[in-house]
């Protein structure tokens, strides 16, 4: 019994990692700069739709530019813009563009763009 139990406690600390790991590799948080460039999706919303969380906070932002800047302050916990109407921006944990309603449109930042890949198989 000693040894039935010993081992589903070595297995969790096996299947762990393999579930901490990204599926894809997290770009370096140095990339995450003012100067980042972000790719326009029309149409789209991010995965993740509904802010960015405990990661920080669920502001609207007047401008893109404010948004962009927030998203950047939050580093890898933010991947992304979405405009949820006129002056109505909005800080977004997900990283891939799901289709959206129509006049929603999403921002990511360029250190990104291996994920864009996946967004543009799906989206021709």
């Amino acid at each position: 019994q000693e040894a039935a139990s010993n081992m589903p406690s070595s297995n969790k600390g096996q299947q762990q990692p393999r579930r901490a790991m990204p599926s894809v590799i997290p770009p370096p948080k140095v990339a995450y700069r003012s100067e980042c460039d972000w790719e326009f999706h029309p149409n789209t919303f991010l995965r993740g739709y509904g802010g960015v969380g405990p990661f920080g906070d669920d502001s609207v932002f007047e401008t893109l530019e404010q948004a962009q800047e927030r998203c950047i302050a939050l580093s890898e916990h933010a991947l992304g813009v979405t405009q949820d109407g006129p002056a109505h921006f909005t800080v977004r944990r997900g990283s891939i563009p799901c289709s959206g309603m129509p006049g929603q449109n999403s921002w990511l930042q360029a250190v990104q763009r291996f994920e864009c890949t996946l967004c543009r198989a799906s989206f021709p």
